[in-house]
């Protein structure tokens, strides 16, 4: 994992940005990854329109991989890990982290050579 994140650490332009997703450009050649408040947690106490974000994402000229618990059919899963969720100090109940992709991007993204070393 330390050479993954010693890797990335060296491309020439790796830029993180956090706020609303349709009001990020994203550069031409980008990798992006969202990470929403996920579909019936607290949404870190801003409102979210999830069907709304499913449409973007159809509408995208290139691959968006997405961390979410679960998405519409026409996404698909490329990587899953359970665990023990730490949120709450009462409430540490197992649950499955996905990422996700749109159906019509999964045969041209190879994730598991993406992910393969990650636990």
């Amino acid at each position: 994992s330390l050479q993954r994140l010693q890797s990335l650490q060296s491309l020439q332009s790796l830029s993180v940005s956090r706020g609303d997703y349709r009001d990020v450009v994203i550069p031409e050649g980008a990798v992006v990854y969202c990470d929403p408040p996920y579909k019936g947690t607290g949404g870190y106490g801003v409102r979210f329109d999830h069907e709304e974000f499913y449409e973007w994402l159809r509408t995208r000229d290139y691959p968006v991989w997405v961390s979410e618990y679960d998405m519409p059919e026409d996404f698909v899963c490329v990587w899953a890990k359970g665990h023990r969720s730490t949120i709450s100090a009462t409430d540490n109940k197992k649950v499955v982290e996905r990422l996700f992709v749109h159906q019509r991007w999964a045969d041209e993204v190879k994730p598991r050579d993406l992910f393969s070393g990650i636990d």
